[in-house]
């Protein structure tokens, strides 16, 4: 039996909760921070939570999808397909008929569903998209690139907003991360939104000194966005150029110049994270100067 979670019946699914921090042993994902996660979702009409019960009234497994971003981002049931499948069907029925897209993932560093999982949601034309993790431990090899004439790097400010989502935009128009990321990509006023939450701190500290523009001439033409996501580790959030600037370097030169920004003023910091879908061709340029695969997952994209 499926039953939509109230905030006063998570201690139901705290059992299962705690096989599943220990499943994804990240250091990232406790208990605690997914009740607190969970909590505030729940209050603000942001998540919803289904658990599935078995006949002992025991929970045997549970999906959490976000329902501003029709994003499931956690099934869960210790790999029975049988519950996944349930869980999967219950919730496909309820949020399809008011999205025109839903999207799930496979899990992070370890996957939390089953092959045949994956392997059945295809068959309903779930498109799956692989992505990789990847992280910059040493940044010796880094070295400032001159930059050609009528090129400028310029430190992000929020007068920048609108011309820099426009830019952003312009360069994930049509692409499959538009697809994987639509409540972010999907149109220009989602994408400055998530630039203000990306400043305000709400994915990891930041400061106008970890992000930067690419200017040129009197155009922005590319941005890179980064944050400090706990005191040793940060990350990239974007790497950005437009389109008609591509296959000029220009990605290196903007890339180089906020990793040893980053390194130099964050002295703590020992790597940094991101995350690239597989067939981005940004993932050649993360590879050559130096990023490493450390992990990788799958998305999965239905659309109406």
């Amino acid at each position: 039996m499926v039953r939509e979670i109230q905030t006063e019946e998570l201690g139901d699914i705290v059992p299962l909760m705690q096989k599943y921090v220990q499943h994804v042993d990240d250091s990232f994902t406790t208990l605690d921070s997914l009740m607190k996660w969970y909590r505030s979702g729940l209050s603000k009409g942001t998540l919803c939570i289904l658990a599935e019960y078995s006949s002992f009234d025991e929970v045997i497994g549970f999906l959490v999808h976000g329902t501003q971003s029709n994003r499931t981002a956690v099934i869960y049931a210790n790999q029975n397909f049988e519950v996944e499948k349930y869980l999967f069907d219950y919730a496909f029925k309820m949020f399809s008929v008011t999205s025109p897209f839903l999207i799930f993932e496979s899990g992070y560093p370890t996957p939390w569903i089953s092959n045949k999982l994956s392997e059945y949601v295809q068959e309903l034309d779930f498109a799956q998209h692989d992505r990789q993790y990847m992280s910059l431990e040493d940044n010796h090899q880094l070295l400032p690139i001159e930059l050609p004439s009528g090129l400028q790097v310029r430190s992000y400010s929020d007068s920048m907003v609108e011309e820099v989502s426009r830019l952003v935009f312009r360069s994930v128009n049509g692409t499959i991360d538009q697809d994987l990321f639509p409540y972010v990509y999907g149109t220009y006023e989602l994408i400055e939104k998530f630039h203000k939450q990306v400043v305000r701190g709400d994915f990891g500290t930041h400061k106008a000194s970890y992000s930067w523009v690419l200017k040129r001439n009197a155009e922005y033409v590319g941005s890179c966005f980064m944050i400090l996501m706990k005191d040793d580790t940060g990350g990239v959030m974007h790497l950005a150029i437009v389109p008609e600037h591509r296959q000029m370097g220009l990605g290196r030169i903007l890339l180089t110049h906020s990793l040893i920004n980053l390194f130099k003023i964050e002295p703590s910091i020992t790597k940094i994270d991101l995350a690239v879908t597989t067939h981005n061709h940004a993932r050649i340029l993360y590879e050559s100067v130096g990023f490493k695969k450390v992990d990788d997952s799958s998305t999965y994209v239905w659309k109406s």
